[in-house]
């Protein structure tokens, strides 16, 4: 009696082994789907930032090319720093400079080291 009694516990844990198995596969992917999306959406994320850093980096890139290959804004610098240093500022010399910032103002702050003009 014991030789038929061990085929069929064998046989009955198979046939349960594999009914179960799609209960549990289904079971285990319903666990992940929540941390597939949560990876997902970061890998997005960190895309759309990316994409967003490097076209920040060519609208620099682009507007430090501008103003440098013009050759002015190194001219009005040392004009300037010229009229700074001789103590004859007025208030035209900052226009002039600020002028030639427009291309870079909207990616860079506003100068705050220059000094007010003395009247």
């Amino acid at each position: 009696m014991g030789s038929l009694i061990s085929p069929l516990l064998v046989a009955v844990a198979g046939i349960l082994g594999t009914l179960l198995a799609p209960l549990v596969s289904v079971r285990l992917s319903a666990r992940m789907q929540p941390e597939l999306a949560d990876q997902q959406a970061a890998h997005a994320r960190h895309a759309r930032e990316d994409d967003e850093h490097r076209a920040l980096l060519k609208d620099k890139r682009t507007c430090y090319v501008t103003v440098n290959a013009t050759g002015w804004y190194r001219i009005v610098q040392m004009n300037y720093l010229h009229a700074l240093h001789e103590d004859r500022l007025q208030e035209q010399d900052r226009v002039e400079l600020d002028g030639l910032d427009a291309p870079t103002s909207k990616l860079l702050p506003k100068r705050k080291w220059l000094p007010p003009v003395r009247s």
